[in-house]
């Protein structure tokens, strides 16, 4: 090889090294970290997280990273925390497939997939498949997919899907049922509000309370709880606030989540209850939670102590027509400039484990 070929060869060596996005026949991975962070690039900004023993689907690699199919579009995890496996890869056929919450067309509709998209199968229920949409499991139809790899697609059963298994890690909430509402998305009138959004960098309220709910849903499930998480993307039926609510029928409590903006600069936690509907256990509920966002979030500094507040709220006038315990969580303000996807990732986590832990501490103590 002459010296000119030699560097061409070496050029794009160090090109492919550097960057260049890697197309290999799919396979199934495992995630196995604890908690991994999902990106919209390689190091980019986050889309949310999933947990040791969640199964994707890699489609392309590029710089150690994996991307992969996420609740209908593309998305990136680290390869450092996932592990080869077999598990069987599905692709959705149709021109747009809905993924519900459950193997029925009467099942709420989490999001709408687009052709070519390919997730592990996880389960089957007749003609329906369980598939890893993103940090949820979701069911499509069985008749818009083909069998990519661990043989066909399996004829339908009978036998109804089976009851998941509690989740490891303790069972001390045993007993509690919990219905967690992620505040915004689509609204009675079936547009899609984001709720606040910062201005400097796009962060919207939104995607930050789905992803409070999945934490403290997935926190309160290792201990044992049983946990409803209503979330209202684009698509979804549309339900008015008071409608949301009502969601937490049958349960034991209800725990809408938000987060606050005003002037750019204003900073704090607040725990919200309804002005007249209210009762003890929701008051007591609420401060709890509010001591510990206060103490996780920001240091237990009093300053950012924005206390229990009553207000006439139509979500929480919903939860209250079917349950007593009903309480709106504001756990920061997200309009700052100093509040980048870094910190907001920080400060995600530790309201959603100081609100798994008022949640606890309320019911062990009740």
């Amino acid at each position: 090889m002459n010296h000119s070929a030699l560097s061409l060869a070496m050029a794009a060596a160090m090109v492919m090294a550097l960057g260049t996005t890697v197309a290999a026949q799919d396979f199934s991975v495992d995630v196995t970290a604890s908690s991994l962070n999902v990106r919209n690039g390689v190091w980019g900004s986050k889309l949310g997280s999933v947990r040791n023993g969640q199964s994707f689907v890699v489609r392309a690699q590029s710089q150690g990273w994996y991307r992969i199919d996420w609740s209908g579009r593309e998305a990136w995890i680290s390869g450092s925390y996932a592990s080869r496996s077999s598990r069987p890869i599905v692709e959705v056929t149709a021109s747009s497939l809905n993924a519900r919450s459950g193997p029925s067309t009467g099942n709420s509709i989490l999001v709408s997939l687009p052709r070519g998209q390919r997730y592990v199968r996880l389960d089957q229920s007749g003609s329906w498949l369980k598939i890893q949409l993103d940090s949820r499991q979701a069911w499509i139809h069985g008749d818009y997919t083909r069998a990519v790899s661990g043989g066909a697609t399996p004829a339908p059963s009978p036998t109804p899907s089976p009851t998941p298994a509690p989740a490891p890690g303790g069972s001390d909430l045993a007993g509690l049922d919990v219905a967690l509402d992620t505040g915004h998305g689509v609204t009675g009138s079936g547009d899609f509000d984001p709720g606040a959004v910062n201005r400097f960098n796009g962060i919207r309220e939104y995607d930050l309370n789905r992803e409070v709910g999945f934490r403290v849903r997935d926190l309160l499930r290792a201990r044992g709880a049983r946990v409803s998480l209503n979330t209202y993307p684009s698509g979804s039926v549309r339900r008015s606030l008071f409608q949301k609510g009502t969601v937490a029928r049958g349960h034991d409590l209800f725990v809408s989540l938000h987060h606050n903006a005003f002037n750019d600069s204003a900073q704090g936690a607040e725990v919200l209850v309804h002005k007249t509907k209210t009762t003890s256990s929701s008051i007591r509920l609420a401060q709890l939670i509010q001591d510990r966002l206060v103490q996780r979030i920001f240091a237990g500094q009093s300053r950012y102590d924005r206390g229990v507040k009553r207000q006439s709220l139509g979500v929480l006038s919903g939860a209250h027509s079917q349950i007593s315990t009903a309480v709106l969580v504001e756990g920061f303000f997200l309009d700052p400039s100093n509040v980048t996807r870094a910190k907001a990732d920080q400060w995600v986590e530790a309201e959603a484990q100081a609100i798994a832990d008022g949640i606890a501490t309320y019911w062990k103590t009740r």
